[in-house]
């Protein structure tokens, strides 16, 4: 993993990394004292195994958030942060949820969310979506997550092209933007298969607002952000396997992620992908 040779990124690094492992080792002898006197021995050395799993996962995806580079406005925000109360509140309370579950996907979550607040404007929605995503992710199912991610990739998240490819013929958009979003939901395959139950949730749990009335059109949905003249090759929604199979999922195109949604979902579709965290800007216009 390669940081950037900039002093601000550098010492981001030492400093983030140094206080949030004190503040997990402050959380582990703490904020899981009472949870560990509740339950029984066996209980509790798998708690810490838990813990010590989310510590190692939040170490790394730490090193990789900011591996993609941090600006003096964005390292003052670090600072700011590490001295507030409610991001020690945050690490500790996803300290406890982690100890709870041993699935690791959720551990990374769980990891993300902490590292996204970390770098979040403080009152800001990122920050506010990021610590209710704590509270969230131990209460849902994997195959829950799973969708998340899926109506996210589908709903919001979309490649930037340059404009050689932008000012290319339309075979060549198609080619690429139909490798990049088979790609992107060829991950989540087998489909999550979401009941009825599972919506009722995850809107309980505020994940999701869903229509009454009507739904969305997958052609519509689906389309490339910045590629204006794009166009689907004909029979391609009748015809992809993938498609036919995502059109099969009852309810997607009637659901709408909310903030809290859009951060667990994006975060399952990069930890899925393993690609870079995708940085929120819904503060930066504030």
């Amino acid at each position: 993993m390669t940081i950037p040779p900039d002093p601000y990124a550098i010492k981001a690094v030492e400093t983030a990394t140094k206080a949030i492992v004190e503040l997990l080792h402050e959380d582990v002898k703490s904020g899981l004292k009472l949870l560990l006197n509740t339950i029984k021995e066996r209980g509790k050395e798998q708690a810490i195994r838990n813990v010590n799993a989310f510590g190692n996962a939040l170490e790394l995806d730490l090193a990789q958030r900011i591996s993609i580079g941090i600006s003096p406005n964005g390292y003052e925000r670090v600072e700011g942060n590490l001295n507030d109360p409610d991001f020690a509140y945050l690490v500790r309370q996803a300290t406890i949820s982690s100890a709870r579950t041993a699935n690791p996907d959720k551990q990374r979550l769980l990891a993300r969310a902490v590292t996204e607040r970390l770098f979040a404007k403080s009152e800001g929605l990122v920050a506010l979506a990021s610590s209710l995503a704590c509270d969230v992710i131990p209460n849902l199912t994997p195959m829950q997550l799973s969708f998340l991610g899926l109506l996210s990739t589908a709903m919001s998240i979309r490649p930037t092209h340059n404009d050689d490819i932008r000012e290319a013929s339309l075979e060549v958009q198609q080619k690429l933007y139909l490798s990049w979003l088979e790609r992107e939901l060829t991950v989540f395959q087998p489909f999550p298969r979401v009941r009825s139950v599972d919506y009722d949730h995850l809107q309980g749990m505020s994940c999701i607002d869903i229509m009454r009335i009507g739904q969305r059109d997958l052609s519509k949905l689906l389309m490339p952000r910045d590629l204006p003249q794009f166009t689907w090759p004909e029979g391609y929604f009748d015809k992809n396997e993938i498609i036919v199979e995502l059109k099969q999922i009852d309810g997607l195109l009637k659901c709408s992620p909310t903030t809290v949604g859009s951060v667990i979902g994006t975060h399952v579709h990069d930890i899925k992908l393993n690609e870079k965290p995708t940085v929120f800007l819904w503060d930066e216009s504030d």
